[in-house]
């Protein structure tokens, strides 16, 4: 269970799993002095020595000893010579903060952060501590959460001006022999693990695109030179945030079950509850089938098509409203295009459940066009900076969400959209970031305020329509993953990966995405071949296996595959649909790395160890190597396993230990997918 503890000066928050402890100086500047695996206790003495502090606690400010201690929350300029997380501008024009701890609470629950996507309030020890600045009358509040069954204690900082003056913030955030871990990438290649030293000075990764973008997720992680998968030491820190952000480590100077321990978190307390441990549908989308080109014939067709696979969801992509036989036109126009549609969207969706599958549908609702009824009737509602030439972006503009009728405009028109269409699932896409970046709305010295008023838009109308369509899965898409953060997820449970559907490429952006989010957040597709972007011809297995890593579905045309592919659907739909709970809710253990060798390999393992599910993708054939051996992590070592599709049984012990021996087939993506049942115990 979390825990609370005080104990004179020190503030120790822990739980079954690991400490938290922070410590009051004298004068109340709050130092952290540890984070980490439980401790019974902590006496402070070591860690504040070799901060400069004295055996009884004293230190000087004026000798400028702050620049050694680690403060909890620090600023610049007084004392401290390192970057802060707060920086703050007086009425004097100096940029100084002195923040003191005045008062702490321990608290009934969590508390909610008004109009922005939180970890939620239930099952955790909470801690309030309020620091202040006297001189400008500054107040912090810090927040604090550990969660009884997560080795992550969550922070948020509020700050309010008590003083007299007007208060510019312009910094504020949440915070050598360690190495840096970040997911950078772009557009098809989301997420890459990047590895590289700590080293003196500022690194870390930021984003300024409006979203957390392709480029950058807001997470980074501090890991010891020997830590790897299995064993060493494991910092992480993710933002529960899907716009412009900072991320950053300065250096003066837990095994990666922290991955685990962010699955945990984000499953037991951000995920929207509804949809928690709740089955997800196989899905066959349209885009990659037939595109901008089709009619509710051509539709109807793919969806009978895909039910008679077991397939229970058909998604109609982008191409159905407005004019829009392609990407330069419409978005923003959300009516049906009757050309295509003759019988809207109410007669689609009742054929298309006339065949024995659901309905769902996609929309990209902060965009407009600027060749579309709603440009030309409201030019102001688009993000744009008076007198500059607007700038453009896969045809489009970015509404202002900053404002309450665009956002009401986008509930109304998502509102209408799902109530005529019957759907169930809504794929929400936003395919650009921001550039000239202003609002019409707002006088000039606010208008450095427009992203982060964007974003509490975006979240107002998302929390808007989750309340109003409880029932409705939706999904989040931003050219890909370009948005894929913990912000979103507190909304939709889960996200598009990728917008790169081939197989190798989808093992590097999925196990990079795991090392934050779990399997259950990544919608993942078998696509057709050759591959829309890279022509890669892979196997259907290894495309089967590859997508089987998350939310699983189909990209592409059912009437267009062979007789053969068209049966290994079938299976594929049964074995998805029946391994579904241990895929997407087991605990997951990346076994080899597509980043540092040939193989792909992870296993998802049921939380009571009693079976399991083992994927191996080998990307090039290689002649004359012996098998690959991969210990397979996470199983109970005195249990038996039956390897169902071999009938072979192994110890747990040996196969964690000794390891498997994979036999592979001849040929570039050659894959295994192995399920495990425990039959005895040794």
């Amino acid at each position: 269970m979390a825990q609370i503890l005080r104990e004179g000066k020190l503030f120790h928050l822990r739980n079954d799993q690991i400490s938290y402890v922070l410590c009051e100086m004298p004068g109340g500047v709050l130092a952290h002095l540890y984070f980490g695996a439980r401790l019974e206790a902590l006496n402070p003495v070591n860690l504040l020595r070799r901060a400069g502090v004295a055996a009884d606690g004293s230190y000087s400010v004026q000798e400028c000893s702050l620049d050694r201690l680690p403060q909890e929350y620090p600023s610049f300029g007084l004392g401290d010579m390192r970057e802060g997380a707060l920086t703050v501008e007086a009425p004097d024009g100096s940029t100084a903060v002195d923040l003191r701890l005045v008062s702490a609470e321990v608290l009934d629950k969590k508390p909610a952060l008004e109009g922005l996507p939180a970890t939620r309030g239930e099952g955790c020890a909470a801690l309030r501590l309020n620091l202040k600045d006297e001189h400008t009358g500054l107040e912090v509040a810090l927040d604090y959460a550990i969660y009884d069954d997560c080795p992550a204690v969550t922070r948020s900082a509020r700050l309010v001006n008590g003083g007299q003056g007007v208060l510019n913030v312009t910094r504020a955030l949440n915070d050598i022999d360690w190495e840096l871990i970040t997911l950078s990438g772009g557009w098809a290649r989301e997420r890459a693990i990047h590895r590289r030293p700590l080293v003196q000075g500022h690194q870390g990764i930021s984003s300024r695109r409006g979203a957390s973008s392709l480029q950058a997720s807001p997470f980074i992680s501090l890991v010891r030179p020997d830590t790897n998968e299995e064993q060493g030491e494991a910092l992480g820190a993710a933002l529960v945030y899907s716009g412009n952000f900072i991320a950053e480590a300065e250096a003066t100077q837990y095994d990666f079950a922290m991955s685990r321990g962010f699955h945990r978190l984000w499953q037991n307390h951000l995920l929207p509850r509804r949809w928690v441990g709740r089955p997800r549908p196989v899905l066959l989308n349209s885009w990659e089938g037939c595109y901008f080109d089709f009619n509710e014939d051509k539709l109807v067709a793919m969806a009978a098509e895909a039910a008679k696979a077991g397939v229970e969801l058909f998604v109609m992509d982008d191409g159905w409203f407005g004019h829009r036989d392609d990407d330069t036109t419409s978005l923003g126009d959300w009516g049906v295009d009757l050309h295509k549609l003759p019988g809207g969207l109410k007669r689609l969706g009742d054929r298309v459940r006339a065949q024995g599958i659901q309905f769902g549908i996609w929309m990209e609702p902060e965009m407009v066009s600027p060749d579309s009824d709603l440009y030309r009737a409201h030019p102001d509602w688009a993000l744009h900076i008076p007198g500059r030439d607007y700038i453009t972006a896969r045809h489009q503009l970015v509404l202002d969400l900053s404002r309450q009728d665009v956002q009401d405009f986008i509930v109304d028109a998502v509102t209408t959209t799902l109530n005529e269409s019957g759907a169930i699932y809504l794929k929400w896409d936003m395919n650009r970031n921001f550039s000239n970046i202003g609002s019409a709305l707002l006088p000039p010295e606010r208008q450095k305020e427009v992203p982060h008023r964007y974003m509490l838009g975006l979240y107002a109308v998302m929390e808007r329509l989750v309340k109003a369509f409880p029932d409705v899965l939706f999904e989040g898409c931003s050219s890909g993953g370009g948005r894929f953060d913990a912000g979103l997820l507190y909304y939709v449970p889960q996200y598009w990966c990728s917008d790169d559907t081939d197989a190798l490429m989808r093992c590097r952006i999925q196990y990079g995405t795991t090392v934050v989010f779990p399997a259950s957040t990544m919608g993942s597709h078998v696509s057709a071949v050759p591959n829309h972007q890279t022509g890669r011809v892979t196997p259907m297995e290894a495309r089967f296996a590859v997508a089987m890593g998350g939310s699983f579905g189909y990209e592409l045309d059912p009437l267009k595959l062979s007789d053969e592919d068209r049966q290994s659907m079938r299976d594929q739909v049964a074995f998805a649909s029946r391994t579904q709970n241990l895929r997407l809710y087991g605990d997951l253990y990346r076994l080899r790395s597509p980043f540092e060798c040939n193989l792909t390999a992870w296993i998802c393992v049921a939380p009571d160890k009693s079976e399991a599910i083992f994927t191996l993708v080998r990307a090039m054939s290689v002649p004359n190597l012996v098998p690959p051996i991969i210990k397979l992590n996470g199983l109970d070592p005195k249990k038996r396993y039956l390897i169902e599709q071999t009938g072979e049984i192994f110890g747990g012990d040996e196969l964690m230990r000794s390891g498997l021996c994979c036999l592979l087939k001849q040929g570039d993506a050659a894959s295994v997918m192995l399920t495990l049942k425990a039959v005895e115990a040794v």
